[in-house]
């Protein structure tokens, strides 16, 4: 969280790495295969966050801490794991968990417990995506409405006078409701390969193309 004027003063000889939005993306696209491939059905969210039904894992790992773990070992550390009933439980379980140390598991009965005392700042980043530039957390701020726990206790129709759908969808999010996940299609990867000689032509490369992609539409 250091300005970069700063930084640059307190370690002159600081070097400074450009961002790489694709190597980021490659990574996190790695990331998310790794999960499906212990099986999961992933809802990828923003870059570095994604949801998947840990129930579906069950018969495999036999408890949600135990396909955590494998999600764990799947993507390799350090990631924070959480489960909870919902999308913003998860979510804030998972800003709790440490990276190396073992995932935050919020018992569905008490869902509204552990959301309660945690700011409406949370839903900041669970509204944007959809919902564009309006900041309602910083609305709802202003009126004294700080938790998660003020936020649900207030009546459906004062919030939808007020915010309208979106402060209902927020309202929900508080008192622990949420949409089923979407799960998008996992990837599946077809490939195909043949050992070359060092002397090979332009022509037998042809060739070698050709029987390679009729090998590839020969994969049920």
């Amino acid at each position: 969280g250091m300005r970069l004027g700063e930084a640059l003063a307190r370690c002159p000889e600081l070097i400074l790495v450009p961002p790489d939005p694709e190597r980021a993306e490659t990574a996190w696209e790695d990331a998310i295969r790794h999960l499906e491939g212990i099986g999961a059905a992933v809802e990828p969210g923003r870059p570095g966050e994604a949801f998947f039904e840990a129930g579906g894992l069950l018969g495999l790992y036999g408890s949600v801490e135990g396909a955590l773990r494998g999600a764990r070992e799947a993507i390799g550390p350090p990631v924070r794991l959480g489960a909870g009933r919902t999308r913003l439980c998860a979510y804030a379980a998972a800003q709790r968990a440490r990276p190396r140390r073992a995932p935050v598991v919020v018992p569905a009965a008490m869902t509204r417990a552990f959301l309660a005392p945690l700011p409406v700042s949370l839903l900041r980043e669970r509204l944007d995506d959809e919902w564009g530039r309006i900041d309602l957390p910083e609305k709802l701020e202003r009126l004294g409405v700080e938790s998660l726990g003020q936020l649900a206790a207030l009546p459906d129709a004062a919030i939808a006078d007020r915010f309208g759908r979106l402060g209902l969808v927020a309202l929900r999010m508080a008192q622990g409701g949420d949409e089923p996940l979407k799960p998008r299609r996992a990837h599946e990867s077809l490939v195909e390969g043949i050992e070359l000689g060092e002397a090979i032509s332009g022509p037998q490369l042809e060739r070698v193309v050709a029987l390679l992609v009729d090998r590839l539409l020969a994969n049920p």
